[in-house]
């Protein structure tokens, strides 16, 4: 099975930094509408991009393919303002084309099951399934130390017309119950747009 999604689902443990733009409010993406609650800014197109570069080049050493060959793009990065220490807590949004191979009905379980897979993965736990603008969603938490930095994850995977989404959001162990009652608060102001 490929491991594509394993590189999109910890993506969100390279990004210790951002330009954030406004705080809170509401955001557009190329394929959806979401609020931010306060206290969290978009990122700017450079962020986006570097999330693309990163994820794409994860994903391409993971699968030992070229990067031109993955259909990868992020579509949102948002920071949270009050992070403390030297990470910045945020939340990545990416999607990719369905591998060949996978299909849209097992995209999800391949996303969130490879990362069990990864070294350094530790308390891994699946979640209750959540909503999406109307469309099940998968969900994992565990937690990880890259660096030498412990950090949790949440990793929401679902499918959309075709399209898989990999939402992640990262935190210390110290706001990361704040970032997933956040993350909760944007997915349940979802929208498609597409």
């Amino acid at each position: 099975m490929p491991r594509r999604a394993a590189a999109l689902a910890i993506a969100g443990l390279l990004f210790l930094a951002g330009c954030g733009e406004e705080e809170g409010g509401p955001v557009s993406a190329p394929s959806f509408d979401a609020v931010l609650p306060s206290g969290w800014m978009e990122g700017d197109e450079g962020d986006v991009d570097n999330a693309t570069e990163l994820a794409s080049q994860g994903a391409a050493a993971t699968l030992g393919v070229e990067e031109d060959q993955l259909d990868l793009e992020a579509e949102a990065v948002w920071f949270y303002s009050e992070s403390e220490g030297d990470f910045t807590t945020n939340i990545n949004v990416l999607a990719e084309g369905i591998p060949p191979g996978v299909g849209e009905d097992n995209y999800v379980e391949t996303s969130l099951g490879t990362v069990s897979e990864l070294p350094g993965i530790a308390d891994l736990e699946e979640l209750e399934p959540t909503q999406v603008d109307g469309e099940e969603a998968e969900s994992i938490e565990y937690s990880a130390a890259p660096a030498g930095q412990a950090l949790k994850f949440r990793a929401v995977a679902l499918v959309h017309d075709g399209t898989g989404f990999n939402i992640t959001a990262t935190a210390s162990e110290d706001q990361f119950d704040k970032a997933s009652e956040d993350l909760d608060e944007i997915l349940a102001s979802w929208e498609w747009t597409d």
